[in-house]
């Protein structure tokens, strides 16, 4: 009998440490690489927008690390390393402490445009700055997790080729509701361990 009380309460005391190793977690990287879909890169233009393709508007590539956000769990459950909620934070060749934000078009409320913002928590990102990260047998794949007009994730805008749709004129990426149809994941390049 003393020794099932022993056994349960070091189960009891390790839980409670695990649940509390993991509220106190900040976000951790997981991947880094360059933002791509269809095959190309994204780009930033000179005011923070992020474009399709890099080589669109005299823009430079965007080189992101996807980081695991163990706090960040009000999307869904965390599930790392196959599923899990995060943020993209900018690596190089942009200013300290950039991430990958979703912002509303200023032309179409239904479309999202994506732009590098100064990053919110270390353990809970901003809405704008949340991201779901799932691993299947389609590959390493990326959804805006945020709920701007929506029941579920975002994706890119495609079109019938699976290439991404951007503004005309501005090569603006566009992203929308899943469920609207025509969209998809997006990825960073590089190999995933």
């Amino acid at each position: 009998m003393l020794f099932s009380f022993v056994a349960l309460s070091s189960f009891l005391v390790a839980a409670q440490a695990a649940a509390l190793s993991t509220q106190s977690t900040a976000c951790f990287t997981t991947h880094t690489g360059y933002l791509t879909s269809g095959g190309n890169d994204f780009g930033m233009g000179s005011d923070g927008m992020i474009v399709y393709p890099y080589t669109a508007n005299n823009s430079t590539k965007i080189k992101l690390s996807l980081q695991a956000c163990p706090q960040m769990t009000g999307y869904g459950s965390y599930n790392y390393p196959t599923q899990y909620f995060g943020r993209l934070v900018a690596t190089e060749t942009i200013a300290a402490n950039q991430c990958l934000s979703v912002v509303p078009s200023a032309s179409n409320l239904n479309i999202l445009n994506g732009k590098l913002k100064t990053c919110g928590s270390d353990y809970v990102p901003a809405t704008d700055q949340s991201f779901l990260y799932t691993e299947n047998d389609f590959g390493n794949q990326l959804l805006f997790a945020g709920l701007y007009n929506c029941t579920e994730s975002s994706g890119t805008i495609i079109d019938s080729a699976g290439n991404p749709l951007t503004t005309t004129g501005t090569n603006l990426w566009q992203l929308q509701c899943i469920w609207d149809g025509n969209t998809s994941t997006f990825g960073l390049s590089g190999t995933w361990n």
